[in-house]
Formats: structure tokens, C-alpha cells, sequence
């Protein structure tokens, strides 16, 4: 009997690593889930095995033993519980997978590793943050890159006596030309607000991460440049307000002897 639950732990330990490399590639843990699988399964075994010989009491004494023990256990190491439990799901569900980028709480990267008790994320100005695989499980959780697709978009005012249909149309045909922006989705040029002293207009755009060379902030500050060098050439004058801001928050740093601009 203890033979057979000792067989049957290990085909069901198979089985899940299985699954779990079928939803999560190249994973360490698979081997410690395998193992634990044919544990449990042992331990159910002998626990028959004793009652088969008729050592019942000792069977039931051993239970007994383990409840008040796991217990003990459970309370001492609840959160590394959580975790192993919260990572088993996030295995099973594949929310995101190594490689994609993430916002979790106020983490946002890109994922690096993950394991049974946490999840390794590379945030865009280098730190390795490594998050409980229970605060992912229970908060929630902002992949951007599951389909590859990304829209990144920016803003530019013009002056309210400009031509602002032609704006459009200019801004339109300029950010269709940069390498990397998908025709579909297509781009989208409207109004966002009317400022004080000029007119708001948003160009947003749709890339994809998985092709080759394409980085969201590379296509992003290209598609900047070429719709305000387009707008240049065609005439149009930018919104005085945020140049002179700007030359305002600088200018006491720049001017050594303090006078005021």
C-alpha cells in the first residue's frame, strides 16, 4: 500500500510539473513541487499502512502529531505560506511570463525571474526589486506587454490663431511616417484642452514590442521630434507660455550674482 501511494505521488507530481512547465517554461520549482507531491502522497500511504496492520493509534497519533505541528508551523511561518500558495496560482494562471513588463502597487518593470516565494522585476532606472509573490497575488496587476501592443502618446500646443485642421492633418501624416508605428491600430491626432494661450493637441500611436528594434521611449521621443520639426517647416508657432516657463525656473540657477528675471 505504501508502494502504491508512493507511485501515485509520483505520476501526480509529473503531471503538475507538467502543466506547470506548459504554462511556465524553464522553472526551477517544478522539481520541488514534484517532490512535495510524492511526499504528501507517502505520508497519506502510511498512514493507511498502519491502519492496515492495525496500528490504528499510532496511525491516528501521527495525524495528530502533524495537525498540532503544522499548525504550530503555520502560524510561525504564515507569510512564507502565503507566498508558496500565492505563487502556485500565479503559475497556474500565467498573468505574465518572464520577459514582460509589469506594474504591480508602485513597481513598474520589466520581469526577470520568478519563483515559488517571490517575483524579480527590473524597474527602468536599474533597481532589481524583488516582490512577495502574495502582495502580486492579492493587488492588482498591469501587464503591458501581453500582446506585445503599446501606446505611447504625447501632447504639443499651438497658437489659437493657427490653422488647426491643418495642424491635424500635418501631425497625422508625420507620425504615420515614423519606423515602428502600426497602421493597425492606426495613430490618432485629436484636441485634448484649450489652455490659456494655446491649443493642446494629442498624438497617440500604437507599436509593438515583440518586433525587433523597437523600444517604446526610442519611438516615442522619435515621433516627438518629427511632429514638432513638421510643424516648424509648415509655420506653426509653439506655445510661448512653456518655453518661457522653463527659462523662469532655470534663470535664478543660471545667473550667478541671484538677480531676479
Amino acid at each position: 500500500l505504501l508502494l502504491i501511494f508512493y507511485v501515485i505521488g509520483r505520476v501526480v507530481g509529473r503531471a503538475v510539473c507538467a502543466l506547470l512547465e506548459k504554462r511556465q517554461p524553464g522553472r526551477a520549482y517544478t522539481r520541488f513541487v514534484r517532490n512535495l507531491m510524492t511526499t504528501v502522497f507517502l505520508l497519506i500511504g502510511l498512514a493507511f499502512g498502519l491502519s492496515l496492520l492495525g496500528l490504528g493509534g499510532i496511525a491516528a497519533g501521527l495525524l495528530a502529531g502533524g495537525g498540532f505541528t503544522a499548525i504550530i508551523l503555520g502560524f510561525a511561518f504564515r507569510e512564507i505560506g502565503e507566498n508558496l500558495l500565492a505563487g502556485l496560482f500565479l503559475a497556474f494562471s500565467a498573468p505574465f511570463r518572464v520577459g514582460d513588463f509589469v506594474k504591480t502597487g508602485t513597481f513598474e518593470g520589466r520581469v526577470r525571474g520568478f519563483d515559488l516565494r517571490q517575483t524579480h522585476i527590473r524597474t527602468q532606472d536599474g533597481r532589481d526589486v524583488f516582490i512577495p509573490n502574495a502582495q502580486i497575488f492579492n493587488e492588482p496587476l498591469e501587464n503591458y506587454t501581453l500582446d506585445g501592443l503599446r501606446r505611447p502618446s504625447f501632447t504639443i500646443g499651438i497658437d489659437y490663431g493657427d490653422d488647426l485642421d491643418r495642424a491635424l492633418k500635418v501631425l497625422d501624416a508625420e507620425v504615420r511616417r515614423v519606423s515602428g508605428v502600426l497602421e493597425d491600430p492606426p495613430p490618432t491626432v485629436r484636441v485634448a484642452t484649450f489652455e490659456g494661450n494655446y491649443v493642446s493637441l494629442e498624438v497617440a500611436f500604437w507599436i509593438d514590442v515583440f518586433a525587433k528594434g523597437i523600444e517604446l521611449i526610442d519611438r516615442q521621443s522619435t515621433a516627438m521630434a518629427t511632429c514638432k520639426r513638421a510643424l516648424q517647416d509648415a509655420g506653426y508657432t509653439f506655445s510661448s507660455s512653456v518655453s518661457t516657463a522653463v527659462e523662469l525656473s532655470h534663470a535664478p540657477h543660471d545667473d550667478p550674482a541671484g538677480n531676479e528675471p
